[in-house]
């Protein structure tokens, strides 16, 4: 059995347990990516989320937006912008593995 708090054997030693929800991204080839959510979090009043799509090691960062009560991703479109949510993602699974 793992660190998880839900007892599930998932290996996750934080409070928030995200890694058991999914999103589906739709592609711009209209195909569909099944994504465990990683994280979810602020960085100067802008949220963002990380993902990371089945089949893969590599984590993706996005925008994320509430719409009319519905949350929507979108692209961080400057190289800054990322570099600082991605300073953020890399701190909060620095500290949760402490």
């Amino acid at each position: 059995m793992g660190n998880c708090l839900n007892n599930c054997g998932c290996n996750d030693s934080s409070n928030k347990h995200l890694q058991h929800k999914k999103i589906y991204l739709t592609l711009a080839d209209h195909t569909e990516v099944t994504c465990d959510v990683l994280d979810i979090f602020e960085v100067s009043g802008q949220n963002y989320i990380a993902v990371l799509p089945e089949n893969s090691e590599t984590a993706l960062l996005y925008r994320l937006i509430e719409n009319e009560g519905n949350p929507e991703l979108s692209n961080i479109e400057s190289d800054e912008e990322y570099e600082l949510a991605s300073k953020t993602f890399l701190a909060g699974i620095q500290q949760d593995m402490q």
